[in-house]
């Protein structure tokens, strides 16, 4: 009679865990998947979870770690910054996002993460926050001895404005890209990093004109090379006809 109220009990147990966890069902998948290494069955599975209970840092964990082992490091990536921004507390997590970042290519999130964690004392983000930030210091500190000594080097301005942007040095990264297109305004592309500079101080009206601007300059250029070709075309049929018309008057000439 006891063995069968306590049979009787945990399923009841169990089916009440079942009613109030949604995602119990396909998380219950997902690890018997991982238990037998079937990776891609588990992934599927937590996101059914995720799909089920959205706000729940843990499944999305459980996700990035398998989407590792199935070498989808980007989107293990995102899993990791999702579970962080539903839980920032967690600094393991953090972490784990920050250094995956890092080995995307996306150092500026990496350092900011990074920077954030160090702050508590966190010995491992502070020698990863040092990685980064510590040759970002360095290259500044050159391209700007390099100015000192030849103000009009357009590959210094470029240089030094693209690795304050890296180190958030957003104030000195827009007075170089600046200077840089002052030097060299046939390079359109420093509007676009101008306008990007600018939206992220807010500076929305500033950051639209240079995308205007720099449109406007593409149409210009197109212009310019549209006309280029066509007097290219011109002179390539009236050096034709001239020389059509002196093979005829050549012929003219023998035939007398």
């Amino acid at each position: 009679m006891g063995t069968r109220f306590a049979g009787l009990l945990l399923f009841a147990l169990a089916a009440c865990g079942q009613a109030l966890d949604p995602a119990y069902a396909p998380l219950e998948r997902a690890y018997d998947a991982l238990r037998v290494k079937d990776y891609d069955r588990a992934v599927a599975a937590f996101e059914q979870a995720i799909a089920l209970a959205p706000a729940r840092p843990d499944i999305r964990t459980d996700l990035a770690y398998t989407l590792l082992k199935v070498g989808d490091t980007e989107s293990a990536r995102d899993q990791f910054a999702e579970a962080t921004r539903l839980n920032p507390g967690d600094e393991h997590i953090a972490l784990e996002y920050a250094f995956l970042y890092y080995e995307t290519k996306q150092p500026i999130i990496a350092r900011r993460v990074f920077d954030r964690i160090r702050k508590s004392g966190n010995k491992t983000a502070e020698a990863a926050f040092e990685n980064i930030d510590r040759p970002l210091r360095e290259g500044i500190a050159r391209w700007k001895q390099a100015l000192d000594l030849s103000p009009d080097n357009f590959s210094a301005h470029e240089e030094l404005a693209r690795l304050a942007e890296q180190r958030d040095e957003l104030d000195l990264a827009s007075e170089h890209f600046q200077k840089a297109w002052r030097l060299r305004p046939d390079r359109r592309a420093l509007l676009l990093d101008l306008g990007r500079i600018w939206k992220q101080q807010g500076l929305v009206e500033e950051a639209n004109t240079a995308q205007r601007d720099r449109h406007r300059l593409a149409e210009l250029e197109g212009d310019r090379v549209r006309r280029a070709r066509e007097h290219r075309a011109r002179c390539r049929v009236g050096g034709l006809e001239l020389r059509v018309g002196e093979r005829g008057r050549r012929q003219q000439r023998e035939g007398k």
